[in-house]
C-alpha cells in the first residue's frame, strides 16, 4: 500500500509539474506573439509620422501653388488688361506698372517652381524612408516556431525539475525571505509579482520623440528640399509685394488721371502701401530700424508717384517752374530697385538656421 501511495503521489507530482510547465509555455508564448503584435504596431505608428511629415510640406506647397496661380493670373490682367489709356496717363506710369507687374510675374513662376520641387522632393524622399528604413517588423517562421510550446520539451527537463515538490521551494523561498538572507530589492520584487503588480505605462517626452531614429532619418533627409520649402514663401512675399504696387500704380492711373478724384487715389495709395508693409512685417523676422526703412520705401515710392502724377495732371506736362518734378521721376525707379535690392539682400543671407525658425 505504502508503494502504490508513493506511486500515486509520484504520479500526481509529475502531473502537476507537465500541466505547470505546459501554462508556462503558453503564457511565454502568448507573451511573444503579444510583443510582436506590439512592435508592428509601434513601426505603424512612425509610419505615420513619416506620412504626416511629408503630407505637411506637401499640403503647404499645393497652397502656395494655389495662391501663385491666383496671383499670377491678376499680374498678367494688370499687364495686360489693365494697363492705362496712354492719352491720359504718363509714359512713366506705363513703365512702373509694367516693371512691377513683370517682377510680379517672375517672382510668382519662381515660387512655383520652387514649391514643385519642394513638393516632389519631399514626397520621394517620404517614400523612400517608408520602403527602405521604416518597415515593419513582421517575424518569420522561424521566429513564431520559437515561441511555440512543445510537449516534448518537458521531457528534456532535468530529473529534478521533473519531479520537483509542488509549493515547497516557493515557501521555502518566502521563510528565507523572511529571515533576511535575501537582499530588500528581490522581496519587493518577489512580492510585487504575486500581487500582480503591472508597471505603469507613460507617454514618451518631446526630447525622446526627437531622438528616434526615424525623425532623425527624416531630418537628415528634409535638408533635400528645405530651402526650397524657404525660398518658395519668400518668392510669393516678394511676388505679393510687387502686385500690390501693381495694384498701387493702376489705382492712382485711374484714379488720378483718368477720373481725377485726387483724394480716393491718396486714399487707396496709403491702405494698399499699407498692406504692403504689413505683409512685409509679417512674412520677415527682422529688426526694428530695417522695419522702419521698409514702411519707408513702401511709402515713399507711390507717394512720390502720386506727387508726380499730380503734377502732370494739374499742369498738363512738366514745364520749366516743374523741373523739379521731373527730375523726382527717375528717383522713383530708384526706389524701386533699391527696394528689390533690400529684400534680395534679405533672402541670401539666411542660414538653414533661418530656413528652420521660417518654417
Amino acid at each position: 500500500m505504502e508503494l502504490l501511495a508513493a506511486g500515486a503521489a509520484g504520479a500526481g507530482v509529475l502531473s502537476y509539474n507537465r500541466k505547470n510547465f505546459m501554462f508556462d509555455k503558453e503564457q511565454l508564448r502568448e507573451k511573444a506573439y503579444f510583443s510582436q503584435e506590439m512592435k508592428i504596431r509601434k513601426h505603424e505608428l512612425y509610419r505615420e509620422d513619416i506620412r504626416d511629415l511629408t503630407d505637411l510640406t506637401v499640403s503647404k506647397m499645393d497652397v502656395y501653388m494655389v495662391i501663385n496661380v491666383l496671383q499670377l493670373l491678376f499680374c498678367v490682367l494688370l499687364f495686360t488688361e489693365g494697363m492705362p489709356q496712354p492719352g491720359l496717363t504718363p509714359l512713366w506710369l506705363h513703365w512702373i506698372l509694367a516693371a512691377t507687374s513683370g517682377s510680379g510675374v517672375l517672382y510668382f513662376v519662381l515660387s512655383m517652381w520652387l514649391a514643385m520641387h519642394a513638393s516632389i522632393a519631399a514626397h520621394s524622399f517620404g517614400v523612400r524612408l517608408l520602403t527602405q528604413y521604416v518597415r515593419l517588423p513582421v517575424p518569420n517562421l522561424q521566429q513564431i516556431d520559437s515561441a511555440a510550446a512543445r510537449a516534448k520539451d518537458y521531457e528534456a527537463l532535468s530529473l529534478g525539475q521533473i519531479l520537483r515538490i509542488p509549493v515547497l521551494q516557493q515557501q521555502l523561498r518566502k521563510l528565507t525571505a523572511a529571515m533576511g538572507d535575501l537582499t530588500t530589492q528581490e522581496v519587493e520584487d518577489t512580492t510585487g509579482q504575486e500581487e500582480g503588480y503591472l508597471p505603469e505605462v507613460s507617454g514618451i517626452s518631446v526630447e525622446e520623440t526627437a531622438n528616434l531614429k526615424h525623425i532623425q532619418l527624416y531630418r537628415e533627409l528634409q535638408a533635400n528640399w528645405q530651402a526650397y520649402d524657404a525660398y518658395s514663401r519668400v518668392s510669393m512675399t516678394m511676388g505679393t509685394n510687387q502686385l500690390l504696387q501693381s495694384i498701387n500704380a493702376y489705382c492712382l492711373g485711374v484714379l488720378l488721371s483718368e477720373t481725377k478724384t485726387g483724394w480716393a487715389a491718396a486714399c487707396c495709395m496709403a491702405v494698399i502701401s499699407c498692406v504692403a508693409w504689413l505683409i512685409v512685417r509679417l512674412d520677415i523676422l527682422v529688426s526694428v530700424r530695417i522695419l522702419t526703412g521698409a514702411l519707408a520705401l513702401q511709402l515713399g515710392t507711390p507717394l512720390l508717384t502720386l506727387t508726380c502724377l499730380a503734377a502732370d495732371v494739374k499742369i498738363g506736362g512738366f514745364p520749366k517752374a516743374f523741373s523739379w518734378l521731373q527730375f523726382m521721376v527717375p528717383v522713383i525707379f530708384v526706389l524701386h530697385l533699391f527696394w528689390l535690392y533690400c529684400c534680395l539682400r534679405l533672402a541670401t543671407v539666411w542660414s538653414l538656421a533661418d530656413c528652420v525658425a521660417f518654417l
